[in-house]
């Protein structure tokens, strides 16, 4: 389900003094936001091609990534229940109500976090209560037919 990627374990580094990693920018400007719910980071890896990263955040069951691939940041959803499977952010929005075309992606990350810090700060029960074990299966199912229709909708099916 959702993107798959790794990478080794690199720093990633700016000619200039300050290095601006993903990292970085979400310890920076999203982890302050949200420390009502005590996310921790759980996995970072930074590559030295194409700007690309990944940092998993965690808050009790719930699970975050996210992907900056060639400048482009997204965000996806997980469950430690099943800690390799993740959705987009544009399908969890679209099963929460709250839009059938919204999701977090873009190259500007500060914008990125602060609708992400947003939605954890408004919905953050909502999401929790999906990716708790108790729930997953459900959610999972749920995520997945979603994620099929949606497909097909934009293929034109």
């Amino acid at each position: 389900m959702g993107r798959e990627w790794h990478e080794p374990d690199s720093k990633m580094t700016e000619s200039s003094a300050v290095p601006n990693t993903l990292l970085a920018e979400i310890e920076r400007n999203l982890l302050p936001a949200v420390s009502s719910l005590a996310i921790q980071v759980v996995d970072h890896q930074e590559s030295d091609s194409f700007d690309n990263a990944v940092v998993v955040l965690q808050a009790g069951e719930l699970r975050i990534r996210l992907v900056r691939e060639r400048s482009y940041l997204f965000v996806d959803f997980g469950s430690t229940a099943e800690p390799n499977t993740w959705f987009d952010s544009a399908v969890v929005l679209d099963h929460l109500g709250l839009s059938e075309d919204a999701g977090f992606h873009d190259r500007r990350v500060q914008h990125v976090l602060a609708g992400l810090a947003s939605l954890l700060k408004s919905f953050g029960t909502e999401l929790f209560s999906l990716f708790v074990s108790s729930n997953f299966n459900v959610t999972k199912s749920g995520l997945s037919e979603l994620q099929k229709s949606r497909a097909a909708r934009r293929l034109g099916y």
